[in-house]
């Protein structure tokens, strides 16, 4: 398997967190919940109406971000706090990790044939494109931090500095839009090397694209690689770029 981070990428994960030092938050005991959104409200579980339409109320103050989904730019609404199963051993400070996949499902979901797939596109070259949709570091109701140890041989770096290093910057590609109803929904990563595939995946804005791109290693695209970390939210209705769907 192609290994997730460059030694570059890698090198600036480890500056940013020198710089920025105690900031990570570590994940609320025993509920496995993270640190809360970055709005001033946060309502959990979800006990208001925010299907359809732009956020109002108390949606207007939790946060969002955008998305992509068959071609089109969407907005995602978080409503609930990220989820990282505490059963998957990580040394990150909120118990997240890239590199194994996710044992139980988060408390309250029976099954995870009730989620679906958020695959994050990780451009893996210098410099940081400046549009991404979450850039390194802090992103609206996503972890803070992560752990990358399970990647260490491939990268080259010793585990021992790659246990909380900040999240790297990434979009978000999805398949299906729940109907615009919040869910949980399993995160995995797609590692992009090469700076041409990564703008033909942002161009396409979907996740065949990149699946496409994967088929062939001269592109550098890596297959969807499993985490331990689940997203809470909801699609909002309607896309960004006003085209029909």
């Amino acid at each position: 398997m192609t290994s997730l981070l460059s030694r570059s990428a890698v090198a600036a994960s480890l500056t940013a967190v020198a710089l920025v030092g105690g900031m990570a938050t570590a994940g609320a005991a025993g509920g496995g919940f993270g640190p809360a959104p970055s709005g001033s409200k946060a309502v959990q579980p979800l006990a208001h109406p925010c299907m359809t339409g732009l956020p109002k109320d108390l949606c207007q103050n939790i946060g969002t971000t955008e998305g992509w989904y068959e071609g089109h730019t969407i907005r995602f609404l978080y409503t609930q706090n990220y989820w990282c199963d505490p059963s998957v051993p990580a040394s990150s400070s909120n118990g997240c990790e890239v590199g194994a996949k996710y044992r139980h499902v988060p408390p309250g979901l029976v099954s995870d044939a009730f989620t679906d797939a958020l695959y994050i596109p990780v451009p893996l070259f210098s410099p940081e494109p400046g549009h991404l949709q979450c850039p390194t570091g802090p992103c609206v109701d996503h972890p803070m931090t992560i752990d990358l140890t399970r990647l260490s041989a491939a990268l080259g770096v010793p585990a021992s500095k790659l246990k909380n290093v900040p999240l790297p910057g990434h979009d978000h590609l999805i398949t299906d839009r729940n109907s615009n109803r919040p869910e949980w929904w399993p995160v995995s990563v797609i590692g992009v090397f090469n700076k041409a595939s990564f703008e033909k995946i942002e161009k396409a804005k979907s996740f065949t694209e990149a699946q496409k791109l994967a088929k062939d290693p001269k592109n550098g695209v890596t297959t969807p690689i499993p985490t331990n970390v689940f997203l809470w939210f909801q699609t909002l209705q309607g896309n960004l770029d006003h085209k029909a769907h």
